[in-house]
């Protein structure tokens, strides 16, 4: 079952892709997903996301402290040792 499932799935995604988001009027840039474009690898779209975001440059650089401080609070209090006080 999970075999034919898989098998579907891959020819939905091989042969009827296309179809069917054209059907639904979208173009690669409407979902902007990095993994979608055809004129840029997944790598080079991601690049040029991070590049042209608004959190990259000077104007937010007052803040990365803080994300740096809520990433390792975040990983602190998700340890094992934290969850085993719970």
């Amino acid at each position: 079952m999970r075999q034919a499932f898989s098998t579907a799935i891959e020819a939905l995604a091989v042969n009827d892709v296309d179809a069917i988001v054209s059907a639904y009027g979208l173009t690669e840039n409407d979902p902007d997903s990095a993994l979608a474009r055809t004129n840029q690898t997944p790598y080079e779209a991601l690049f040029q996301g991070a590049q042209t975001s608004e959190m990259s440059g000077e104007k937010m650089s007052h803040i990365w402290p803080l994300i740096i401080e809520t990433t390792r609070l975040w990983k602190q209090a998700t340890s094992p040792e934290a969850k085993a006080k719970l």
